[in-house]
């Protein structure tokens, strides 16, 4: 007689598929809780990216800040320094002009003066023309004479006597003796003869 394990063989069926259904169970359930440790891992990774990625714009932004404050701030320096030549340049400009100002003013009181000292000396030149020749006219009126116009007279007035002794003595001469003529070579070196040459005898 052969035994019935169909009772068998249907429990053996039923623990076959129920343990299929675990390990399929089983399996599903890694996939899922290993999807979800994946999904898990990937929002951690994505959080972290975003995180780095954060972290870097920061930086590029906080760079790109830096380089547009430093940029102001050459500009705002570079303006300033125009400023500051402009103040400069408009200071030395009023300066210049002041000196040249001040230069025009010395220049035109120097020829104010020179002008002023030329008509003053011009003046005094005047002056001292019209006293000398009121002083010439007053001696000529009064007939008093210079220092020169003293010699002149006085070199005259000795001519004039020594001519005049000579005469007499000629006429005295004359008179007692007959007249004696004497040449008129020797008579012209009579007062060189004498040590008198300012004497000499223009007519005999």
């Amino acid at each position: 007689v052969v035994p019935d394990e169909t009772k068998d063989l249907r429990e053996w069926d039923n623990s076959l598929k129920e343990a299929k259904e675990k390990l399929d169970w089983r399996r599903e359930e890694q996939r899922r809780q290993r999807e979800a440790a994946e999904r898990s891992n990937f929002e951690e990774n994505v959080k972290t990216w975003l995180e780095e990625a954060q972290v870097v714009t920061d930086k590029v932004n906080a760079k790109y800040q830096r380089q547009a404050w430093l940029r102001q701030q050459m500009i705002a320096r570079r303006e300033e320094q125009r400023r500051l030549d402009k103040i400069a340049r408009e200071k030395m400009t009023k300066d210049a002009e002041r000196r040249a100002q001040e230069d025009a003013m010395a220049e035109l009181e120097r020829q104010h003066l020179k002008a002023a000292e030329e008509t003053r000396e011009n003046h005094e030149r005047h002056e001292m023309s019209l006293c000398e020749m009121h002083q010439r006219a007053i001696d000529r009126f009064w007939g008093i004479p210079t220092a020169k116009e003293k010699e002149r007279r006085l070199a005259e007035f000795l001519r004039r006597q020594f001519e005049a002794r000579i005469r007499d003595r000629r006429a005295m001469m004359v008179a007692v003796g007959g007249e004696i003529s004497v040449d008129k070579n020797v008579a012209a070196k009579v007062p060189d003869l004498l040590g008198l040459p300012q004497f000499r005898i223009k007519t005999l």
